[in-house]
């Protein structure tokens, strides 16, 4: 007998908590830079999560009160960009707007990346027009970043992105 959707998510969930348990204790250079900026409601009394479980996925870091998922990536996303794609779309559809830096912003500009995560926290969502009165965060698809020498800031869900 097959197992239903809902059983299968349950079976997987301890492995899931246990990868996230492990990636908050071995964070990368990147992250654990981030993070030191964000922990203890350092920016603007906001409360941020580092590997937050969302469904079958794990976000770098989130914001639960914004509904803002924050991902970092650096040389292990490459080629991985169908389940990014896959993951956001996760994270969309559960109300979360998600902000993306490339690991060299972290380093090079951490003072305009919090000013991003701090205006994306304080935005409200843009609703779409599909989902009107339904309460729910825009969900209109958003292009990813070409790349680290593209000249692209991030992508956002808010606009607050901006071309170097």
């Amino acid at each position: 007998m097959s197992d239903t959707p809902r059983e299968k998510r349950r079976r997987q969930r301890p492995a899931i908590l246990a990868n996230a348990r492990e990636n908050r204790r071995a964070l990368t250079p990147a992250e654990t830079r981030l993070w030191s900026a964000l922990r203890a409601r350092q920016l603007n009394g906001l409360k941020f999560t580092k590997q937050f479980v969302l469904g079958p996925y794990i976000a770098d870091f989130a914001c639960r009160s914004a509904r803002l998922a924050i991902e970092l990536d650096g040389d292990s996303h490459a080629g991985r960009e169908a389940y990014d794609a896959r993951r956001e779309a996760f994270f969309t559809g559960q109300g979360y707007r998600t902000l993306r830096f490339w690991n060299a912003e972290i380093f090079d500009n951490l003072d305009g990346v919090l000013r991003d995560i701090e205006q994306a926290c304080t935005a409200p969502p843009s609703p779409n027009p599909s989902l009107i009165g339904r309460g729910q965060p825009n969900t209109t698809p958003h292009p990813r970043r070409e790349g680290p020498g593209e000249g692209r800031r991030h992508t956002s869900r808010t606009g607050a992105g901006e071309d170097k």
